[in-house]
């Protein structure tokens, strides 16, 4: 048994987060292919068809498209943390 992993046939992008298996004899289709992703590659996870090997985001990249949208106020952040407080005096009785 072999496994098969899916890639986008136009981005090349990792399809889904699990190949499949499939028997020895299996011939790949387009899209496919029996080589597998790296462990600890950030997503979008791309096939590099002429190289043959699975591309990952790089760190800076990846935090910059995945970054909250929007910055938690001041006033936010000061209500967590009198009701952090609040809390911790609950808890002490």
């Amino acid at each position: 048994m072999k496994l098969v992993w899916n890639f986008d046939l136009q981005s090349k992008q990792l399809v889904g987060t699990s190949a499949k298996e499939v028997s020895d004899d299996y011939v790949l289709e387009d899209g496919e292919t029996f080589i597998p992703p790296e462990t600890g590659l950030l997503s979008p996870i791309i096939f590099d068809t002429d190289n043959q090997k699975w591309v990952g985001t790089d760190t800076d990249t990846w935090l910059k498209n995945n970054a909250p949208k929007e910055k938690l106020s001041d006033e936010y952040i000061a209500i967590a943390a009198l009701a952090k407080q609040v809390l911790a005096i609950q808890l002490k009785g």
